[in-house]
């Protein structure tokens, strides 16, 4: 039997995933070291999911405590997370998507560095790219540096690989609850481990991850996708953007709340171009100058002007 980790809890996460969900289960199986507790929360499935788990838990190892939770309804992803706000103190939640698996060592190399360094509230990895048969796509980024400092997760130049994330519990207890249309709970919580400490990302790949399915993904073989692709990636950071400030606020960072507040007004610039409110650059150009985006992101609505222009019907 393997070790079991007083302090660490794990919770799948599965809708419609009969396909891989066995193999998600198995692989936190197959870990070195086994959490208090596996929770595997089940958004009302109308598939088989259910039947899929209920047979794979029958192969449950020998001392690994398990909870299978399934809902009467569907209620999202951001609302299982939820859930799990004053569940637990002190404690990490490693997280997975019921179609990902977690390589071996995940679970103890993530639970190492959380306890190397009191101050650090998130624990992310590198991982390798899978294509919906577990075909390899791609491996981790060899190069990457991860800055987790305040201005590159304000501007997202920082990868959250929300695929990979392991929680400290703080971040579900000191904060709102997640705004149920929030679709980036990655974003949200790389943020609120800056407010709170500090997140680190392992460069390891500790996740065969599915890469281009679910809810996220956003294709782009017309002209017409391609400004929906924008339009709807503008309206998720507005989103993102308003939890953020709320998240900032509860903890009384009124630095971080002026700079995400300027952010803001430039994205919804941006989701407005993308719109179609803006029957030429000459109107854009005049709502950027009267809205009082910062003139340091002139260069950048410059070429986003240019890119919407290019590919609409105006």
């Amino acid at each position: 039997m393997n070790k079991i980790i007083d302090d660490m809890i794990v919770a799948i996460f599965c809708y419609k995933q009969s396909a891989y969900i066995e193999g998600a289960i198995k692989s936190i199986f197959n870990q070195t070291v086994w959490p208090k507790k596996l929770y595997i929360f089940d958004d009302c499935s109308p598939d088989d999911t259910e039947v899929v788990i209920e047979k794979t838990l029958l192969e449950k190892p020998e001392g690994l405590n398990i909870e299978f939770i399934k809902n009467e309804f569907n209620v999202g992803l951001v609302s299982q997370f939820n859930k799990l706000k004053g569940m637990f103190n002190d404690t990490l939640i490693v997280v997975q998507a019921g179609d990902d698996m977690s390589k071996p060592q995940r679970l103890a190399k993530q639970y190492q560095a959380w306890k190397e360094q009191r101050d650090v509230k998130l624990i992310l990895s590198q991982f390798d790219k899978i294509d919906e048969h577990g075909n390899f796509v791609s491996g981790r980024d060899e190069g990457e540096v991860f800055d987790g400092s305040y201005q590159s997760i304000i501007e997202r130049q920082v990868l959250p690989a929300g695929c990979t994330a392991a929680i400290d519990s703080s971040l579900f207890n000191d904060f709102p609850e997640i705004d149920k249309k929030v679709i980036n709970e990655d974003r949200v919580f790389i943020l609120r481990s800056r407010l709170k400490g500090k997140s680190i990302k392992l460069m390891e790949s500790l996740i065969d991850y599915r890469y281009d399915v679910g809810i996220s993904a956003l294709k782009q073989r017309t002209k017409e996708e391609f400004i929906n692709k924008w339009k709807v990636m503008y309206e998720r950071e507005l989103i993102d953007l308003r939890m953020n400030i709320k998240d900032a606020k509860a903890v009384g960072n009124t630095e971080v709340v002026k700079a995400l507040d300027e952010k803001y007004l430039f994205v919804k610039i941006l989701r407005d171009l993308f719109s179609g409110e803006f029957d030429s650059k000459a109107q854009a150009w005049k709502a950027y100058f009267s809205r009082g985006v910062k003139l340091s992101r002139l260069f950048k609505f410059n070429r986003r002007v240019k890119k919407y222009f290019r590919n609409s019907s105006c």
